[in-house]
């Protein structure tokens, strides 16, 4: 007679694999089911209900949403389209209609969230070109806060593109696009280069990378995996090239202690790093020379495929406050280093001068409307500057699509 409780030899491991197994089943059903949660429901990208993660690009806006935001000027209301951009929905098809498409691609200037979507200077662009019955006119505005070349260069493949536009327009921000452009100045300017695409360096600026290959790659995969990763970086302040911080106070902090280290003079800060983009070649820092050969290679690139599409292309170079009317004067003086109100503006010109691409440069129509333009709201066009660059800006699309002058006064 056997004894059954005397267990014979293997019983033992097989029935510990069987229960090791067991728990990696439940423990994989259980992390596939958080991971399906998490897609559905994913708290909003750093806690803003404007914006959504992004895989590719970072970050969008969030998609078909509706928040509001309340300034000192008024509440402003702030919709997101299906695609993610402050913008109208709209068809790909038109197929035997009259339609002109013109696909405006920038950072925050043209995404516009100081003012209500209908007074943007995109969709009063919109309407001032809208003055013969015989066609219809379109502009698309693929604009995200904070984004720098290279997302913009992704926008207009993976969107823009494919609504078939008759006119690309890029707005540039010669400031902080220049930064956002360089991997050697991540962080100088923006909280979100963690998650931003760069045009890599080592390659002459052909391809995308991110500061953390690795990181990117499991964020891409998982939205447990993009969790998990920020509560090692949340612990230890960074995973390689990444950092994390709890504030912009906080990465203020981190970027003057960071100036010492580099080697600048006593007081560099945020606001000089930026302002040495306008500064002639030979004065500007290693990270902004990055960032400003970022910068050309990727315009270029955008051409490149613009042209390849048979539309046409326009950039347009929107002005810091600080380079119009007497901040300039009185600011330029106190800098460490020479600066030149007008250096992107001939630096993009040049770059484009062999080419039948418009440079419109809002620098000097700006200095002649000071009493429009001035003051900035957080840091952007007001509401009466949004109708002067739509004003601007239809006199330069008709001439480069040879469409007639407008005779009616421009509409407030």
């Amino acid at each position: 007679m056997v004894d059954e409780s005397i267990e014979t030899p293997g019983t033992g491991l097989r029935a510990a694999l069987g229960k090791a197994l067991l728990l990696l089943v439940s423990l994989g059903i259980s992390l596939g089911c958080a991971e399906l949660v998490m897609r559905v429901v994913a708290p909003p990208f750093f806690g803003n209900p404007m914006r959504a993660y992004d895989p590719d690009l970072g970050w969008t806006g969030n998609p078909d949403s509706i928040n509001y935001r309340r300034r000192d000027y008024g509440l402003i209301r702030f919709e997101v389209n299906s695609e993610g951009f402050r913008d109208l929905p709209h068809s790909r098809d038109t197929r035997g209609l009259p339609l002109k498409r013109i696909a405006l691609i920038g950072d925050s200037f043209s995404e516009s969230a100081q003012v209500e979507l209908h007074k943007t200077f995109g969709i009063q662009l919109k309407d001032l070109l809208n003055d013969d019955p015989e066609e219809y006119w379109e502009v698309q505005n693929f604009g995200v806060g904070d984004f720098g070349t290279a997302q913009e260069l992704m926008i207009l493949e993976r969107f823009a593109l494919r609504y078939k536009p008759d006119l690309v327009i890029l707005q540039v921000f010669p400031l902080n696009d220049i930064t956002n452009n360089s991997m050697s100045a991540a962080y100088m300017s923006s909280l979100q280069d963690t998650y931003r695409p760069y045009l890599d360096p080592d390659d002459d600026f052909q391809s995308i990378t991110y500061l953390n290959p690795f990181t990117q790659w499991v964020r891409r995969r998982s939205v447990l995996g993009r969790y998990a990763v920020q509560l090692v970086q949340n612990r230890w302040g960074g995973w390689g090239r990444e950092k994390i911080f709890k504030n912009d106070a906080e990465r203020l902090a981190w970027v003057e202690r960071r100036c010492v280290e580099l080697g600048l003079p006593e007081g560099f800060n945020q606001p000089l790093l930026l302002m040495n983009v306008f500064a002639p070649d030979d004065e500007q820092l290693p990270m902004i020379r990055e960032g400003w050969s970022a910068t050309e290679q990727g315009i270029l690139s955008i051409y490149r495929k613009v042209k390849a599409s048979g539309a046409r292309f326009m950039v347009l170079v929107v002005p810091h406050i600080r380079q119009v009317g007497p901040y300039w004067t009185a600011w330029s003086p106190r800098v460490p280093f020479s600066v030149e109100a007008d250096y992107a503006d001939r630096r993009i010109a040049e770059l484009l001068k062999d080419e039948p691409v418009p440079v419109v440069s809002l620098l000097q129509p700006f200095r002649e409307s000071l009493d429009v333009v001035d003051p900035y709201w957080d840091g952007h066009f007001n509401l009466e500057t949004h109708g002067l660059v739509a004003e601007i800006l239809d006199r330069e699309v008709r001439r480069q699509m040879g469409k007639a002058p407008r005779t009616e006064p421009a509409v407030d």
